[in-house]
């Protein structure tokens, strides 16, 4: 990136470090010039590659400055892993044309040779990246970008979308990837727009239904889509249908959680996040223990277990990660998870984020009824016949 280029150039020999992460807050650009510096931030993992969310590793400059919206100063001690209490870190968000935070902009350094000026540089840089996404932004897609801010909610799950891009608010995530992208696309344009500027459309075999809204302003058509739970009433004041109460990954029709809950989705696309709000909208809200899948180590399946008897809600991340022979110990988990849940002797959830396509073969053979799906993977698995566990 020629912003990060540049600022490497000013930056030469002041001991300070440039990073940009994207939304996820994993690390997509280090830019340093101290060979002994690049290997002390190689032995904190604070390379590209590595993931820097403060889901991952609490409080830090790349991800508490997305978390908090805000530019931030992050010195010794106030970093959450002690790995990073020799460094100190400025770091601000960083913004699309369309007002979302689209990753983080850091410098860092020694805490000996920290500096104020450091928060004031970070904001120069972001600021620099915003107007470098700005000028080169086509007019469609500063359109798009314009009908985002105006027509989506953290209330409820949407995207604004044309032939080539597609936006979505958090709610919203779920429901889109590439081959989502076309179906919606190609249901849209089967609607006759000009006898009814609204489509109402129930998804086959799926408790989803769409409401669909054409966007003529810019250079070219764009459409507003909202998703609902079937047969959920509208929103009459917004002109266009929309849930009364928000519901992210269930197929079911009441507002109680599913027993078992599957985000699918590649790291970075806020699978943690939408499995949080998905709990904000029970009328119970339990106490939450998250466990981390790493190719070292899997959940103690006992504890887990132990956790989601006493109502306490178990959020398990990055499944992908899990061994071939631990699979087993996951799919009993699930298994006794929703016996449970149907004969009345828990009420906790289980929550799981995982990436199909990166996970073991095993695991994607794991036959799952649909309460446990993702609403895409089970929309995508109906309408293409995909595999989903």
């Amino acid at each position: 990136m020629p912003v990060l280029d540049r600022w490497q150039h000013q930056l030469a020999d002041t001991g300070t470090t440039l990073f940009l992460s994207d939304r996820g807050g994993s690390i997509v650009a280090r830019r340093t010039s101290d060979n002994s510096e690049r290997r002390r931030l190689d032995s904190v993992h604070a390379a590209e590659g590595f993931d820097y969310s403060e889901d991952a590793i609490g409080t830090n400059g790349l991800g508490t400055s997305m978390v908090e919206k805000r530019p931030i100063f992050v010195k010794g001690s106030q970093h959450y892993n002690d790995a990073l209490a020799a460094l100190a870190c400025a770091a601000a968000p960083v913004y699309t044309p369309a007002g979302l935070v689209v990753g983080s902009v850091s410098l860092g350094g020694p805490v000996e040779a920290a500096s104020p000026i450091m928060l004031s540089l970070t904001r120069e840089i972001s600021q620099q990246i915003e107007e470098r996404l700005r000028t080169s932004s086509r007019p469609q897609d500063l359109a798009l970008a314009m009908s985002f801010m105006r027509f989506t909610s953290s209330q409820r799950p949407t995207v604004v979308m044309d032939k080539e891009s597609i936006l979505a608010n958090t709610p919203g995530l779920p429901y889109v990837n590439v081959a989502s992208h076309v179906m919606l696309w190609e249901l849209i344009n089967s609607h006759n727009w000009s006898s009814n500027s609204t489509l109402r459309r129930h998804l086959e075999e799926t408790f989803i239904e769409i409401t669909a809204r054409r966007v003529v302003d810019g250079p070219r058509e764009h459409f507003v889509v909202h998703f609902s739970n079937f047969g959920e009433t509208p929103d009459h004041d917004s002109g266009v249908a929309v849930p009364s109460k928000t519901t992210i990954t269930t197929l079911g029709r009441d507002n109680t959680a599913p027993a078992v809950v599957v985000v699918d989705g590649p790291r970075g696309s806020g699978r943690a996040t939408v499995a949080g709000r998905l709990r904000t909208t029970r009328e119970r809200v339990a106490r939450l223990e998250v466990f981390v899948v790493s190719s070292a180590a899997a959940p103690p399946w006992t504890t887990v277990e132990g956790l989601l008897a006493g109502g306490t809600d178990v959020l398990i991340r990055r499944v992908e990660e899990l061994a071939e022979n631990e699979i087993p110990s996951l799919a009993g988990v699930v298994e006794r998870q929703r016996k449970a849940r149907a004969a009345g002797q828990r009420a906790s959830s289980l929550l799981l984020t995982s990436w199909r396509d990166r996970a073991a073969p095993m695991s994607r053979r794991l036959s799952m009824p649909p309460d446990q799906r993702s609403i895409l993977s089970a929309w995508l698995s109906a309408r293409k016949g995909f595999p989903v566990w």
